[in-house]
């Protein structure tokens, strides 16, 4: 995990600012730009990023949670898109 640490630093870093980038978009909303689908995106991108920088359980039960986040956060991103 040490050899981890300035990764998951930066994966921590960006991720506070792309939730202060969220927040702000909160009050500046428009018809092409909705804060639901960036604030979606964010959660689902937040939990990947959660279960990959502090991984618990086994191989499998990580594998299954990994799937499932990965998806969920490549759907709200597919959605933003649309």
């Amino acid at each position: 995990m040490v050899d981890n640490a300035g990764d998951i630093a930066n994966v921590d870093a960006n991720m506070k600012k792309i939730k202060e980038y969220t927040e702000e978009m909160k009050e500046n909303e428009t018809p092409d730009r909705s804060f639901a689908k960036y604030n979606k995106s964010y959660k689902e991108l937040k939990n990947l990023t959660n279960l990959v920088t502090s991984p618990s359980g086994s191989y499998n039960s990580f594998s299954d949670s990994f799937n499932k986040y990965d998806t969920s956060a490549a759907n709200a991103y597919k959605d933003l898109n649309q």
